[in-house]
């Protein structure tokens, strides 16, 4: 996208977040929704032509679609590839969380990360049950796209647009609302995955945590890149995939305050507290980065 086209977009919704604050008449998530499609309407800008077919409504065909992609993603890795899972123990008792949100985050080598990987994490039934954020642009370009993405849980996000989107806000609500939410906090795919994790990573994730005080889970996977290249159309077989968990931490209130300060939650404490809660999501998967690569060296 061209920077004067960026700037343009990052107004425009900041207008309409301004519009929807102070009106009382659009407390709902689908009235939010509705109005921000009529403004986009103006616009032949791709990014919102991307919102335009995203359509998060359930369907009758939703199921089919859902259980299509995690089969088919199991069978590429399953069988026509072999993965190494370790520690997955982590993420399985997680199954049952009374309700809280559950926000896992990883690094991000290959187009398709999700669904090839998290297909593999737990039973279908839990992970049909996740949501992620995906690239806009990429994702939800045509109507058919668009289709396929929503009905797959995928939540547009338009990059450079700051949090004040619909999106996010979704995101938002399903961790609120005691749901599974992933993302890729490198913000891209990592070209170059054996030189590390890619550092500066985007500050959604610490909205995200703020916001709904989630439970948050670390996996860090390694040579994805050889089953999807990046411009590759097509998977490859007989590679060798590595998927390694962290470990969980409830995030709650009065653990936030314990990492990150008492003002965690005052607004003029704001931005040092995105910035923070960035920098130890960071730390901790290259934490768990340099743990793998030590005990797993091939």
């Amino acid at each position: 996208m061209h920077q004067k086209t960026r700037v343009k977009l990052r107004i425009y919704i900041k207008n309409w977040d301004f519009k929807l604050i102070w009106d009382e008449n659009l407390q709902s998530f689908s009235g939010r929704l509705a109005v921000f499609r009529k403004k986009i309407e103006k616009t032949s800008d791709k990014m919102s032509v991307a919102l335009e077919n995203w359509d998060p409504n359930p369907h009758w065909y939703t199921p089919l679609i859902l259980y299509s992609v995690i089969y088919i993603s199991k069978f590429i890795m399953q069988i026509l590839n072999r993965v190494e899972i370790h520690n997955q123990e982590a993420f399985q008792k997680l199954a049952n969380r009374n309700g809280r949100g559950l926000l896992t985050y990883s690094n991000h080598n290959c187009l398709f990360d999700d669904p090839f990987l998290l297909s593999l994490t737990a039973p279908v039934s839990i992970v049909r049950q996740r949501h992620i954020a995906a690239d806009a642009q990429n994702f939800f370009s045509t109507k058919i796209s668009g289709i396929i993405f929503s009905q797959g849980q995928c939540i547009p996000i338009v990059r450079g647009a700051g949090m004040n989107q619909p999106g996010f806000d979704y995101l938002k609500k399903v961790l609120r609302e005691g749901g599974w939410v992933h993302i890729f906090p490198e913000g891209t795919r990592n070209r170059n995955p054996e030189n590390g994790i890619q550092s500066g990573f985007t500050q959604g994730i610490a909205h995200l945590i703020l916001d709904s005080k989630p439970i948050v889970l670390p996996f860090y996977h390694q040579y994805m890149e050889k089953v999807l290249p990046v411009g590759g159309r097509f998977p490859r077989i007989g590679k060798k995939v590595r998927l390694v968990f962290g470990e969980s931490l409830d995030l709650e209130a009065n653990q936030l305050k314990s990492l990150f300060g008492a003002k965690v939650f005052d607004s003029e404490n704001f931005r040092d507290s995105i910035s923070q809660i960035t920098d130890w999501t960071y730390k901790t998967l290259k934490a768990l980065e340099d743990k793998t690569r030590n005990e797993f060296p091939n």
